[in-house]
């Protein structure tokens, strides 16, 4: 397929739900997690400001070849939030798991050209009360985060990003929230 990032997409179609990927350990790990131990998350995109995984993970993989300090240290930050992302998640501290979602996004942001729409997108959506974290699904255009599980937590945040041009806002069914 010549895609440059493809393998988080194919582990998540295989164990077919919430996946916790273990990228730090030699090989790979993979296990699957309990959808219900998600916060209520809503996903919000823009159609305009999408673009292929291979315009961002292609440089990232040059750089990463090439042995580029700053995208070494990107991965193993990742790993870190990535697990404390899932202890937060097993320990039912909501507040944890949403900054290590913010965290991601300035990860990325620190090794990867990011839009101005896209910086609008997730900081607009993280100056919503009761929107507890905002950051890229994948590649940009798209974001997911936690919110406080309130309906009008979610009228302001289409409100909010009506101005930025967000097509849709959707949140998870009620059915996985523990809240």
């Amino acid at each position: 397929l010549h895609v440059a990032a493809g393998l988080q997409d194919r582990v998540a179609q295989v164990y077919g739900g919430l996946t916790y990927m273990q990228f730090g350990v030699t090989p790979h790990a993979y296990a699957p997690l309990d959808a219900a131990l998600l916060p209520p998350l809503y996903v919000a995109y823009r159609t305009d400001l999408a673009e292929g995984s291979e315009v961002v993970h292609s440089d990232l993989r040059a750089r990463h070849a090439r042995g580029d300090d700053d995208v070494h240290a990107a991965m193993a930050t990742l790993v870190q939030l990535t697990a404390r992302a899932v202890d937060a998640l097993r320990a039912g501290d909501v507040r944890r798991f949403a900054d290590a979602m913010n965290d991601n996004f300035g990860v990325r942001e620190s090794v990867c050209t990011v839009s101005a729409g896209n910086r609008e997108l997730v900081r607009g959506a993280r100056a919503v009360d009761g929107v507890l974290s905002a950051k890229f699904t994948g590649s940009g255009g798209a974001i997911v985060g936690a919110f406080d599980g309130d309906d009008a937590t979610l009228h302001r945040l289409r409100a909010a990003l009506a101005n930025a041009d967000v097509v849709r806002v959707r949140c998870a069914p009620r059915t996985s929230w523990r809240w």
